[in-house]
């Protein structure tokens, strides 16, 4: 469904909200609300990215409880801190039939405000472009692919509480989505509206569960309960069944199963299994099993080994799976043959997955001493530290914004 997008710097008064809803009702059609989480220079200097959040979420709950009193269908999520990125992956993320930008009225006529209204006017105007090209693109072409943000976890909050984490693709905007006694494991659903998580919602050395939360951390919600460990989901390729490891006690093997993303039908697919990772068709799972690397159905039959090895991650187009083993990053054609290393030296190097174009694999490593995330060229090239930060920082999964 085409909404109006509106992107809010500002507080709601009683004018704008009923234009807003005036204007919903005559296009019957729905508001999405996009409050960035501005920061200043300063602030940003002294990294408070989770002051300018809070204020980004309070100011969200004001405007969808205005624009709801208001009897018209509205929903929102907190953007980026830059109003055009915030825009931009809101167009991409829920579509637009319309885009407003409100940005904070000033009484004076301060230097600053010509620059102000030629920012939004800039922005607004390359929205249309947008909009356009996205309009354009769903009517004649198949959607491309393109590198968005990356998903981590970082035990750098909460006094070493692991906690999900989020960054643009170069490294940059780093922060903090979950807020629970620990999470850890962030997967993007494939239209990369959601995520999947491993948590705890209380204090517990054993029991995890898979949470399923907004791609900006809100509305989390558990969709596996008991006492086992459930960690590591998976998202299958029509976003309907989610994939996990889940150890029933400590004394026994971690198992594969499935749930529904709703937390219903929870099954047992194989006997051993961690780290599941759909292929792009959906018609096989490749999983760490008892012997190394194997694949399946869905339904756990018809299973295959293929390799020695770990984490395993197929390629977009399903030709390729990158894995790990003895501490380095390793490809290897779907079907097992073509091996090669792509990482060497006494660095323990993990979790490797491919970026949604294939031509770039994030992975975690402790080259430096320290446990960081990078991501280098398919062929092993051009390797780069993203995250660069005194904590301990895992790699998980990259954003598809189709």
């Amino acid at each position: 469904m085409q909404r109006i997008l509106v992107i809010a710097n500002t507080e709601p008064h009683a004018a704008l909200v009923r234009s807003l809803a005036a204007r919903a009702r005559a296009q019957r059609t729905a508001l999405f609300v996009v409050c960035p989480a501005l920061n200043s220079w300063l602030r940003r200097w002294c990294s408070d990215e989770d002051g300018a959040r809070k204020r980004a979420e309070s100011s969200l709950e004001t405007w969808l409880d205005a624009l709801r009193a208001k009897r018209v269908a509205v929903d929102g999520l907190v953007g980026d801190g830059d109003p055009a990125q915030a825009a931009e992956d809101a167009v991409r993320l829920v579509g637009a039939c319309e885009v407003v930008v409100l940005s904070r009225p000033r009484a004076c006529k301060s230097a600053g405000a010509r620059p102000r209204l030629a920012r939004a006017i800039g922005i607004a105007a390359s929205l249309l472009a947008l909009l356009a090209a996205t309009t354009v693109t769903a009517a004649a072409a198949p959607t491309k692919t393109r590198n968005t943000k990356i998903s981590f976890w970082s035990d750098r909050a909460f006094g070493g509480r692991a906690q999900v984490f989020v960054m643009n693709a170069d490294g940059s905007r780093q922060r903090r989505l979950t807020s629970l006694f620990s999470a850890k494991r962030g997967a993007w659903s494939p239209d990369g509206r959601r995520l999947a998580f491993d948590g705890r919602a209380y204090q517990t050395l054993f029991d995890f569960d898979i949470f399923v939360a907004g791609a900006d951390g809100t509305r989390a919600r558990r969709i596996t309960r008991g006492p086992g460990r459930d960690l590591m989901p998976a998202w299958s390729p029509d976003g309907r069944t989610i994939a996990f490891s889940r150890q029933p006690t400590e004394e026994r093997m971690p198992e594969l199963w499935a749930v529904g993303v709703n937390g219903r039908g929870a099954r047992k697919l194989v006997d051993v299994g961690l780290a599941p990772s759909w292929s792009p068709d959906g018609s096989r799972l490749a999983f760490e099993g008892a012997g190394g690397i194997e694949t399946a159905r869905p339904d756990g039959t018809d299973v295959q080994m293929l390799t020695v090895g770990a984490e395993p991650s197929w390629s977009s187009d399903g030709r390729l799976i990158v894995f790990s083993h003895g501490g380095d990053v390793w490809l290897m054609s779907a079907d097992g043959s073509g091996q090669r290393r792509l990482t060497r030296g006494s660095a323990e190097e993990l979790e490797p997955t491919f970026s949604p174009d294939g031509r770039s694999i994030l992975f975690s490593s402790d080259r430096t001493g320290n446990k960081d995330v990078y991501v280098m060229r398919v062929d092993g090239s051009r390797v780069r530290n993203l995250t660069r930060h005194w904590a301990e920082d895992w790699a998980t999964s990259w954003q598809p914004l189709r």
